[in-house]
């Protein structure tokens, strides 16, 4: 094996891949980079078993071939080496030697044999988006997965595409069962497929964010196939598996009508939601939030034994009857961060129900945050 591309190429290269990859004692190869040289172009794959990355660069190849090399060691050479452009070319089928204008570097590596397979998706159903669009909308999902393991299907994120329900949108949902975060995103191909219903694993979905950032292409493809998804934007594929399970029906806690509103100025509110977290009780993080609609305000209170009381009120434009709901103020400001309206709209069927946030003027995102039962 033997080619010579741009250093800093093959650099942006070895940078995207080397996320998933870490110190495995078990299989040891899957902390090292599998650099397959093809005609025109070299093929950099990364795995830690549940995903994998595949990028591609340009490059003059003199002799095809395949090898693996430690990715962290590879990828700190590279950064750090001068020169415009790099020669890569297997010496003895165990050693990568890596020349630069001024340097030349040995890199031991071990030969592709045991470097896993990555199975490609056969006659999985796609999806195009806009990259920022999809992009934004895993952002403002994936936060609310669960951390725990009790419920798998609960570690990841809802991809649910329903041409009956809603044709031309991709429903994307995330819950660990005390808040829920949804948004919808628009898909710019037609699908013939009439359902896909698929948990796309949080740490998959955080790599997609991650590669969507720091792309320049305007479109992103999405294939679902058995048990995997593939993602592939610009140079760059990402595949993973999904998580197995049925992904409970949410939808049912969402109340259909509401008995008061608040329109409120998201700022504000943040700011003031703040502010009332310093005087929460560690660990219960309770803040009681009031929607007074005759006084024109909704109140914030809190108080512990160690800080003391907070008590603001919140001017805003508010209807229907008067509640008071107890609400983790952790989980109300990591949704309001995602709102990113100048004003939020809060709704409550009562003051043990949940509570429904929505950007003002956006119909395609919606947070819930379920009360602290008193």
């Amino acid at each position: 094996m033997k080619f010579t591309c741009l250093r800093d190429n093959l650099a942006r290269g070895l940078l995207t891949v080397m996320h998933v990859s870490g110190k495995n004692v078990t299989l040891p190869i899957l902390n090292n980079v599998l650099i397959r040289a093809n005609e025109g172009v070299v093929e950099l794959t990364s795995t830690n078993l549940e995903i994998a990355i595949v990028a591609e660069i340009r490059a003059k190849v003199d002799v095809v071939g395949t090898f693996t090399v430690p990715v962290k060691t590879l990828a700190d050479y590279v950064q750090l080496a001068g020169g415009e452009q790099v020669t890569v070319e297997l010496v003895g089928g165990k050693d990568l030697v890596v020349i630069t204008q001024t340097t030349k570097t040995k890199v031991h590596g071990e030969a592709a044999d045991e470097f896993p397979i990555i199975p490609p998706i056969d006659q999985g159903t796609s999806f195009k988006f806009n990259t920022a669009q999809l992009r934004e909308a895993l952002t403002r999902v994936v936060f609310a997965v669960s951390r725990s393991e009790v419920r798998p299907e609960l570690g990841g994120v809802l991809f649910h595409l329903n041409q009956e329900q809603n044709k031309g949108t991709l429903l994307l949902a995330a819950t660990d069962s005390y808040r829920l975060s949804e948004k919808r995103v628009a898909v710019q191909n037609e699908e013939k497929e009439r359902e896909v219903r698929v948990i796309v694993p949080a740490r998959t979905v955080q790599e997609i964010i991650r590669v969507l950032m720091g792309t320049q292409d305007d479109i992103t493809t999405v294939s679902i196939g058995e048990g995997q998804l593939a993602v592939t934007v610009q140079d760059i594929k990402i595949i993973s598996r999904l998580i197995e399970g049925k992904y409970p029906d949410y939808r049912q806690i969402i109340p259909g009508t509401f008995n008061a509103e608040a329109l409120l100025d998201t700022t504000a509110f943040v700011q003031q939601m703040r502010a009332a977290s310093i005087f929460s009780t560690t660990g219960v993080n309770a803040v009681s939030v009031g929607l007074a609609p005759g006084e024109g305000h909704v109140t914030l209170r809190s108080a512990s034994a160690q800080t003391g009381e907070f008590d603001a009120a919140l001017d805003g434009e508010l209807t229907g009857n008067e509640y008071t709901v107890l609400l983790n103020h952790r989980y109300v400001l990591e949704g309001l961060q995602h709102v990113e309206t100048s004003k939020v709209r809060m709704k409550l069927v009562s003051g043990d129900a949940p509570c429904v946030f929505y950007p003002e003027g956006k119909g395609d995102f919606l947070y819930i945050v379920m009360p602290i039962k008193q």
